[in-house]
């Protein structure tokens, strides 16, 4: 465990890769998979993990300027709840 602040919490929040998993409706993934297939040879090189990487990298943009005065939200060192979305 890294002690939140320090130079290996901050090292071990932006490199290698982690699994973020989560559950999206059928439609999102099979067009996911048509975008990554149409554009999965020369010249994008599209991967599914690329085509993910850079749909949440546009995201976070996105919601830090309408959230918060386009600058990065805190970091939190807490548990996000986890399970079905209220309501189903």
């Amino acid at each position: 465990m890294h002690l939140p602040g320090s130079e290996a919490e901050s090292a071990a929040r932006t490199s290698g890769k982690n699994n973020l998993f989560g559950f999206v409706h059928n439609a999102h993934t099979y067009k996911c998979r048509d975008i990554v297939a149409a554009l999965g040879g020369s010249p994008h090189l599209m991967t599914i993990s690329q085509w993910v990487e850079d749909a949440l990298q546009k995201h976070f943009i996105d919601l830090e300027k309408a959230y918060n005065k386009g600058k990065p939200f805190p970091k939190f060192e807490g548990r996000i709840k986890v399970g079905r979305p209220i309501g189903t």
